[in-house]
């Protein structure tokens, strides 16, 4: 039975649409910023109530629902056995996360924490950011404009543009940065490991890690299994 929830909040809104995928409850929502603007997403929730291990998951391809779906399609499995909150997010008014969706991330952020009550005694919440494909880019620029929103930073594989570059010198010391590239694809193997090099010199904790086995145009991200994410995700949190 699908079972509609709606969360008003003071300056925008939360809609869900609950549904079953196998044997983990998903839904999608749909976040309307002030301004007007819409941002759709699919979720799963903890069943034990964690506050701590929050993950946002910029997708592969056009961004679409589409996409979202086939990513938790992919990871399923793993995150049966999981309990994270995870939210896969499409793109804006079809603009991807590194063409201009990524201006509502903060305010999506504010929203989510609030609409599913993520937030821990100062009502704040962590989270960790996760870019495949296309979406690596999108999340290297996301975590260039908001890094302290975010516990860690992952990507599968993805470089960022030089402007987001330059503002990777004010990411603070507490977050940790990993970077996947394929072995098959040199240039980004390159500069993912010249990139790491370049954030361990300014003390931020930071890793560049080879995907063996992986063609050049494959979604490298689907040579990963999500379960071996954990470290990189919520590195000082795994026992």
């Amino acid at each position: 039975m699908r079972k509609l929830l709606i969360f008003f909040l003071t300056f925008a809104s939360v809609v869900t649409l609950s549904y079953e995928v196998e044997a983990r409850r998903w839904a999608e929502g749909t976040a309307i910023i002030p301004s007007g603007d819409s941002l759709g997403y699919l979720f799963t929730m903890a069943n034990d109530n964690n506050k701590d291990r929050n993950v946002i998951i910029i997708p592969d391809g056009k961004q679409d629902l589409e996409a979202a779906y086939e990513t938790i399609k992919h990871w399923e499995q793993d995150l049966e056995n999981e309990n994270w909150n995870v939210f896969v997010l499409t793109a804006v008014k079809g603009k991807q996360y590194h063409r201009g969706a990524e201006v509502i991330v903060p305010m999506f952020l504010k929203i989510i924490t609030e609409g599913h009550e993520l937030g821990g005694f100062d009502g704040e919440a962590q989270f960790s950011l996760l870019g495949l494909g296309t979406g690596g880019k999108g999340a290297f620029r996301i975590f260039s404009m908001i890094p302290n929103s975010f516990h860690s930073f992952t990507s599968i594989p993805g470089t960022p543009s030089s402007s987001d570059l330059n503002r990777l010198r004010f990411i603070p010391e507490t977050a940790r940065m990993t970077m996947y590239a394929s072995a098959a694809d040199l240039p980004t193997r390159e500069s993912t490991s010249k990139l790491s090099a370049r954030l361990e010199r300014k003390g931020v904790t930071s890793e560049a890690k080879v995907i063996r086995g992986t063609k050049l145009k494959q979604s490298v991200y689907k040579a990963v299994r999500f379960i071996n994410l954990k470290e990189d995700l919520f590195y000082d949190l795994v026992q």
